[in-house]
């Protein structure tokens, strides 16, 4: 694993009762992209959800597993992705970037892994399953996509994301 990519699993969130109550009380809209500019793929997200009590929380415990890594949330956003969606490969607009699975449930063949390339995007450098409570920290400039959702998986995996920089405290 590349040391700019750092998966946290063994339950490091409780989402137990995050995904059904995000899922029914955001005001979801599909447009949902890479920012990429000729993007022509879309899904369901929620953008600026940094007042969101609930994603305020979930932060709150993610900041504790980062040690004495200390981040500030710039960019905040919900991704919801059903079977088939996916995005552009594509870098983000800051030096951090958490993506935290929030799907109670979610096995393997049921596609939506995060994969990583490497420059040239010829080659795949890390994959992260979206386990239920794990999140993936990664530098920003490191090029990345969601991988479809197979059409086996009975519900959308859904992600929150937070674009991040080093902040002092």
């Amino acid at each position: 694993m590349s040391s700019n990519i750092k998966l946290y699993t063994k339950d490091c969130i409780q989402v137990k009762d995050y995904y059904n109550t995000l899922l029914k009380d955001v005001s979801w809209n599909f447009e949902g992209s890479s920012g990429m500019p000729d993007e022509v793929f879309k899904h369901w997200c929620s953008n600026e959800q940094a007042d969101n009590p609930i994603v305020k929380e979930i932060w709150s415990k993610v900041q504790t597993q980062l040690g004495d890594l200390k981040l500030t949330p710039y960019r905040t956003m919900l991704n919801l992705y059903n079977h088939g969606d996916t995005s552009y490969a594509h870098v983000d607009s800051h030096k951090w970037t958490v993506i935290v699975y929030l799907n109670t449930v979610w096995k393997l063949d049921w596609g939506g892994y995060t994969i990583f390339t490497n420059r040239g995007m010829d080659k795949i450098i890390y994959a992260a399953y979206p386990m239920p409570g794990s999140f993936v920290l990664f530098n920003g400039n490191i090029i990345h996509k969601p991988t479809a959702v197979e059409r086996n998986a009975p519900f959308p995996r859904m992600g929150l994301t937070f674009q991040c920089e080093e902040s002092e405290e």
